[in-house]
C-alpha cells in the first residue's frame, strides 16, 4: 500500500494542474450587436419578416461559400426594425437573410433576400473586454435592406 500512495497522490493532483491557464482549444469571442431595418421600394417599413444572421465560412472549398448560423432568427417590428445581440467569434463576413413569412398580410416580397456585409473592424468602436479571449462588444448599424415586390419582374 505504501508503494501506491505516492502514485495515487500524483494522480489526484494532475486534474488541478494548469487550471489558471487559458484553454488553447477555445476561440476568441466578441459580443456583436446588430440593428437594422427592412423596407419596401417606397421606403415603407415591413413588419413581420423573419431575419436570420449567418457568417460566411471562407475556409470551405465549396465556391457557394457555406453559410453558418450565428444566432436565432428574429422578426421585424412595426417599424421594420430588427436587432441581434450575439456572442460569437469575430467574423468578417456576415449575411442577413430575410424571409416573408406572413403571406400577403404585409405585402409579398421576393425571397429570400440577402444582405452580404463585410465588417471592417478598423472602422468600428470596440468596447474592450477582459484580458482573456473576450474581445468585448461591438455595435453595428446594418445598412437598410430594401425588398422588391414579388410581382416585379
Amino acid at each position: 500500500m505504501k508503494r501506491f500512495f505516492p502514485l495515487l497522490t500524483l494522480l489526484m493532483l494532475l486534474p488541478s494542474a494548469g487550471c489558471n491557464e487559458i484553454a488553447i482549444d477555445k476561440e476568441p469571442v466578441v459580443r456583436m450587436v446588430f440593428s437594422g431595418s427592412v423596407t419596401n421600394m417606397n421606403g415603407q417599413p415591413i413588419p413581420g419578416l423573419k431575419v436570420e444572421p449567418y457568417a460566411v465560412n471562407w475556409l470551405t472549398e465549396d465556391p457557394s461559400r457555406e453559410l453558418m448560423s450565428i444566432g436565432d432568427p428574429v422578426l421585424t417590428d412595426q417599424a421594420g426594425v430588427y436587432r441581434f445581440d450575439i456572442t460569437t467569434k469575430p467574423w468578417r463576413n456576415v449575411v442577413f437573410e430575410v424571409w416573408d413569412i406572413d403571406g400577403p398580410e404585409n405585402g409579398s416580397f421576393q425571397q429570400p433576400a440577402q444582405l452580404w456585409w463585410y465588417i471592417d473592424y478598423s472602422k468600428t468602436h470596440l468596447e474592450v473586454g477582459d484580458d482573456t479571449w473576450d474581445f468585448g462588444t461591438i455595435s453595428f448599424e446594418v445598412p437598410r435592406i430594401i425588398l422588391n415586390d414579388n410581382n416585379l419582374d
